[in-house]
């Protein structure tokens, strides 16, 4: 009867700690298919941003930076636009520094216009 008693004690153990470690790994994998949903669309707002100043200058921005605070305004029109309106975290120093979802910076190559992570599992995406 004792044996019993200390093997159900033991199963309903082994249940909690595999349903807590369940959810736990849950809410991990969670966060973390957010964060790469975020990184894409975030690449892909920054990459249509770059065409457009390109568009719009003739030649690529210098920087993430220039590309955040530039305006521009179509012909015959006096609305200022942003070439990046969409809010992308920054770091808060002086050289404002955009950052990935995952809190490392955006990497630009101004010669070529591409925009990349810098978070070492997603820099081909």
């Amino acid at each position: 009867m004792k044996k019993n008693r200390m093997f159900e004690i033991i199963g309903v153990a082994l249940v909690i700690l595999l349903t807590f470690s369940l959810t736990l790994a849950t809410f991990y994998f969670q966060r973390l298919v957010t964060k790469q949903r975020i990184l894409f669309h975030e690449l892909r707002v920054l990459r249509t941003s770059v065409n457009l100043y390109r568009a719009v200058n003739n030649h690529n921005p210098r920087n993430l930076n220039e590309l955040a605070t530039g305006t521009f305004h179509f012909p015959g029109e006096n609305v200022q636009r942003k070439y990046l309106d969409y809010r992308i975290q920054k770091d808060g120093n002086e050289g404002t520094v955009l950052i990935d979802p995952f809190g490392n910076p955006y990497s630009y190559n101004p010669q070529k216009g591409w925009v990349k992570s810098s978070t070492e599992d997603y820099k081909f995406w």
